[in-house]
């Protein structure tokens, strides 16, 4: 595995979502956002879930089977002198591109009332069929795709 710790740290890049704390890392010039595992309620404070070997392995086997997935690679992170392990996701927006939570593209829609962050199947194929970005039918294939592919592997 590799070791980030001594990494340089991105400290004006945030990142979102939810599943544990990301701080911005370079690592062979490039950019990654690096995931920590996140603690939970009723775990001891020094465990915490292997969300991060999990992501990690998913995106492999999703590799695998030839879907566009963000490169993965699996490593440690010593801080407060505590060593985890982290997965580190290769920066797809250090080109200029944008990346933006689902919930705004939900919002963005005025003719709905539905909150941005409900996870009703009915919404999420609607605000894909409003959504004026994206051809309607690659994004509802890609979608389908990767419910798939995710439920597979179990990663929900």
């Amino acid at each position: 595995m590799i070791d980030f710790t001594n990494c340089e740290v991105n400290r004006f890049k945030y990142y979102g979502g939810k599943n544990g704390g990301k701080i911005c890392i370079v690592y062979n010039g490039i950019d990654y956002m690096l995931k920590f595992p996140s603690v939970n309620d009723g775990i001891s404070e020094r465990s915490y879930t292997n969300s991060c070997i999990s992501e990690y392995a998913a995106c492999n086997i999703l590799k695998t089977l030839g879907l566009n997935v963000q490169e993965t690679l699996l490593g440690t992170y010593k801080a407060n002198g505590v060593e985890k392990i982290v997965v580190a996701c290769k920066d797809f927006t250090s080109n200029g591109d944008a990346f933006k939570q689902f919930a705004e593209l939900k919002n963005s829609q005025i003719e709905t009332s539905k909150n941005g962050y409900g996870t009703e199947l009915s919404e999420i194929i609607e605000t894909i069929e409003n959504q004026v970005i994206y051809d309607v039918n690659k994004l509802k294939e890609f979608f389908w795709d990767m419910f798939i592919a995710d439920s597979l592997v179990r990663k929900f």
